[in-house]
């Protein structure tokens, strides 16, 4: 398994000026600056990590308990809730959104053009549509990204590099995600470069998953990848290379996991706490 890399990329840096008149406009409770929590995940380990690690990087500019207030909202997988759970956020009239992947940003989009939204790791902020560019972003979005697409076309060269006979390479993908066409893409144009043929299989809605996975046996497929991120489909894509001896790049430190290029999400979900503190203006530092 190779080891993880640290990408982590600035998406806007014109924007904070900005969201930080918005949100100063913006009615609070008292004193107490109300963020909103938009995960399209819930109900497991790591969505827990993300916000506690938010939380420490809170913590680290002087916010706490007393100056914030959490308002959560999860989707638990179910990427279909997440307009309903964005617009609930807004409703509430919180002070700013931290969403959790891509689909929850682009659901928070359309909830609000006001209310400021952080993304700690968005996957392809432009080709998900989320800003315009990275220099000149607009809107009200802003955060930082991983750049996956790049990620997943580096992770299949280095693959043909580990199996120089690879012919066929099994892709699974979550349409529900802006991202998807954007990793697609980049796939698809190293593949062609390296040769490789792409069998891909759409892994949503989950409760079809199993019978689109098991499309792949008989196929020749001699890895696979692809962009999948809730547990539930990975547990079971897991599962599905294991039994039939078929390796995985980017899904798991463990067997059967061939190789990976990984960022820090913990880390990077501390460091966006900056970005949720430029938007209230800095407010603790200040006082």
């Amino acid at each position: 398994m190779l080891a993880k890399t640290i990408l982590a990329f600035t998406v806007v840096g014109t924007l904070l000026s900005a969201t930080a008149s918005v949100a100063a406009e913006l009615p609070r409770s008292g004193n107490v600056y109300r963020i909103g929590w938009l995960s399209g995940e819930g109900g497991r380990p790591f969505d827990a990590d993300i916000l506690k690690s938010f939380r420490s990087g809170m913590a680290d500019l002087g916010w706490d308990g007393r100056s914030t207030e959490f308002v959560e909202r999860r989707a638990n997988a179910r990427l279909e809730r997440l307009p309903g759970l964005a617009a609930e956020l807004v409703a509430l009239n919180v002070d700013v959104i931290v969403a959790i992947g891509d689909a929850s940003v682009l659901a928070a989009m359309r909830a609000t053009r006001q209310i400021p939204i952080v993304s700690p790791f968005s996957d392809d902020p432009v080709g998900a549509k989320l800003v315009t560019s990275l220099a000149r972003p607009g809107g009200n979005v802003t955060g930082l990204s991983y750049m996956v697409p790049e990620i997943y076309a580096k992770e299949l060269s280095l693959l043909k590099e580990a199996m120089p006979g690879l012919r066929k390479l099994g892709v699974v993908i979550n349409s529900a995600n802006p991202s998807a066409d954007g990793i697609l893409g980049a796939l698809r144009n190293t593949s062609r470069t390296l040769g490789i043929e792409l069998k891909i299989v759409d892994a949503y809605p989950l409760d079809s998953l199993d019978l689109r996975i098991n499309e792949m046996t008989g196929t020749g497929v001699q890895a696979i990848t692809g962009f999948v991120l809730q547990s539930p489909f990975k547990d079971r894509l897991i599962r599905f290379g294991t039994a039939n001896r078929i390796p995985l790049v980017g899904y798991t430190d463990g067997l059967p996991g061939l190789l990976s290029l990984e960022v820090d999400e913990l880390q990077m979900a501390r460091r966006s706490a900056r970005y949720v503190d430029k938007t209230f203006g800095g407010q603790i530092r200040a006082s």
